[in-house]
């Protein structure tokens, strides 16, 4: 395997990590959910950040592909 490989291989398992991590911090914020109706802000501020979430982690699902997809040229 060349270095290119090398380090697109290493790249996916970063993505990899951080979307695990990404993952990890979206069950956290599930399960921290405020049920109060007194707590609406707080509660929209947590969907938010659950929004965001998958949002990278979609990002980081795209980048992980096309990186497997160069690594399979490549090799």
């Amino acid at each position: 395997m060349d270095s290119a490989c090398e380090e697109f291989e290493s790249h996916v398992k970063r993505l990899n990590a951080m979307l695990r991590e990404l993952e990890n911090q979206l069950q956290s914020v599930k399960n921290n959910l405020v049920s109060d109706s007194d707590n609406a802000d707080l509660k929209s501020d947590q969907r938010q950040l659950i929004l965001d979430i998958r949002i990278t982690a979609n990002e980081l699902e795209d980048a992980k592909s096309k990186l497997e997809h160069c690594i399979r040229a490549t090799a």
